[in-house]
């Protein structure tokens, strides 16, 4: 494996410090995961399975260097009800999204998620 080390990187406009590119990426991401376990799109996310209504387990294919990393997400809107979305069991190579709807609808609106913090 090939290393490059630069100080800076360029689009001949904007100039940005590396640190912030490797640093302030997101390590991995999911788009519309849905109740079925589906994702329309990801990046270092090797596998998705379905733990349950609206429950869903994310495995990495390369695990966080630790437990304590950042995950943002949020849900898809529907015209009958509102989402919430909460995140549990992160551990350095998954994470859990569990997708609940309020106004008593069972049906669970797509999420997505992004996780930011060092890979190991």
């Amino acid at each position: 494996m090939s290393t490059i080390q630069a100080s800076n990187v360029s689009d001949g406009t904007t100039t940005v410090g590396t640190s912030y590119v490797v640093n302030g990426s997101a390590k991995a991401w999911a788009g519309n995961v849905n109740d079925s376990a589906v994702a329309s799109s990801s990046f270092n996310i090797s596998s998705i399975t379905d733990t349950g209504s609206g429950d869903n387990r994310l495995s990495f294919t390369n695990s966080m260097s630790a437990d304590n990393y950042s995950v943002v997400h949020g849900a898809g809107p529907n015209a009958t009800a509102p989402r919430n979305i909460s995140l549990y069991d992160s551990v350095a190579a998954s994470y859990r999204l569990f997708a609940s709807v309020f106004a008593g609808s069972s049906s669970v609106a797509p999420s997505n998620s992004a996780v930011f913090g060092d890979l190991a």
